[in-house]
């Protein structure tokens, strides 16, 4: 038994199903251990919050899981049905939720919100899980806003890798900060395979303030990074490298399309003003009228983009725009630290207005090593870029 767990529900074996519906609450409940309200002993196979329901003003004084601490593998948490997760603290880890092994499948959907929940003394603002979690969903409208956490993942801590993660349906993440860490909104330990933002979703505002990727940070390999269908990503900042997003090793695709937005954020203190890659990229590409705009890189080079080795294909086409991003050393825009096989920019696009304010390549520097292609077709334009030093393109 865990010694002062559990402030309202304690149990110490297997849950087969938990609801929370019907505009129902768990309420201002307190333990000293873990689960400020509710403690789990053991396996979960259903855990849902549904119908206007609410889990609020828990907390653990002591522990992790400012709400609910699961200490055994959990097949399905669901938040749906308009219900919210709000105002939760807990001591350690998970101000909301704390899950002690695996989990198969975290959804979060039909408007519903997870706010101003609180890791006082560890990582995962609302969320954070100690083993993988294999697929997140946030849909339909819902909202990870004004979580924080005192190191790592402002919202979501995730010790281990991520199969999925999947921002859909006009869903907001916004607000979140790692006051003392990395991952303003988002940390991920380990790889993650797909990450999707897509039908006008929104990741804004979130901040790491002790460290690298101001919304989302993954330490290990990326698969698949898209940002599609009107999404934007806009707005938020790291104390270093990585001002929305950063990668730590090697990342196989990550493509900006269908009219979606990445602009004003900011690397106060390092590279790479939108996104940071610590290894080689493969496939990046900017596509479908998308928007790469007013990043700022104010402690290194690539005032949008920093890729610390090779770029095998780098393309900006179908008449999008990488314009007036700033970097405070090399690539006002793109910075590349070694080779780009290719690089084209194509189909009416542009690149316009990128400064290098205290360096070369005014739009795009490729420091050590080669290009073995570089296109500029199709009534694009390269303008107005400006360097301190050589070479405004």
């Amino acid at each position: 038994m865990e010694c002062g767990s559990g402030g309202a529900i304690y149990v110490d074996g297997m849950v087969e199903t938990m609801v929370v519906s019907g505009g129902s609450s768990i309420a201002s409940n307190s333990a000293v251990g873990g689960g400020g309200a509710i403690y789990l002993g053991e396996s979960v196979i259903r855990f849902t919050l549904d119908g206007n329901s609410t889990l609020a003003g828990n907390r653990v004084d002591g522990g992790s899981g400012g709400a609910v601490f699961i200490k055994s593998g959990v097949v399905r948490i669901s938040v749906k049905g308009g219900s919210a997760i709000t105002e939760n603290i807990a001591r350690n880890d998970g101000g909301a939720i704390y899950m002690n092994f695996y989990v198969s499948n975290f959804i979060v959907d039909g408007s519903s919100v997870i706010s101003g929940n609180r890791a006082t003394g560890g990582s995962g603002g609302a969320v954070a899980v100690r083993d993988n979690l294999f697929d997140i969903v946030v849909k339909g409208g819902s909202v990870i806003a004004n979580n924080t956490a005192r190191y790592d993942g402002g919202a979501i801590f995730l010790r281990s890798g991520v199969s999925n993660l999947t921002i859909d349906g006009s869903s907001v993440i916004s607000g979140n900060r790692a006051t003392g860490g990395s991952g303003g909104a988002i940390f991920v330990g380990s790889t993650a395979g797909s990450i999707t933002l897509n039908g006008n979703s929104t990741v804004a505002g979130n901040r790491a303030d002790g460290g690298s990727g101001g919304a989302i940070f993954i330490h290990f390999n990326v698969v698949s990074f898209e940002v599609k269908g009107g999404a934007v990503i806009t707005n938020n900042s790291a104390n270093n490298d990585g001002g929305a997003i950063y990668m730590n090793f090697y990342v196989s695709s990550f493509t900006v399309d269908g009219s979606s937005v990445i602009s004003g954020n900011r690397a106060t203190g390092g590279s790479g003003g939108a996104m940071y890659v610590n290894s080689t990229v493969s496939v990046f590409t900017v596509d479908g009228n998308s928007t790469v705009a007013g990043n700022r890189a104010d402690g290194g080079s690539g005032g949008a983009i920093a890729v610390l080795n090779t770029v095998d294909s780098l393309a900006v086409k179908g008449g999008s725009a990488i314009v007036q991003n700033a970097a405070s050393k090399d690539g006002g825009a793109i910075y590349v630290y070694s080779s780009v096989k290719v690089l084209a920019i194509d189909g009416n696009s542009t690149v316009y207005g990128n400064r290098a304010t205290g360096g070369s390549g005014g739009a795009i520097a490729i420091w050590y090593g080669s290009v073995g292609l570089i296109s500029v077709t199709g009534s694009s334009a390269v303008t107005n870029n400006t360097a301190n030093y050589d070479g405004s393109f």
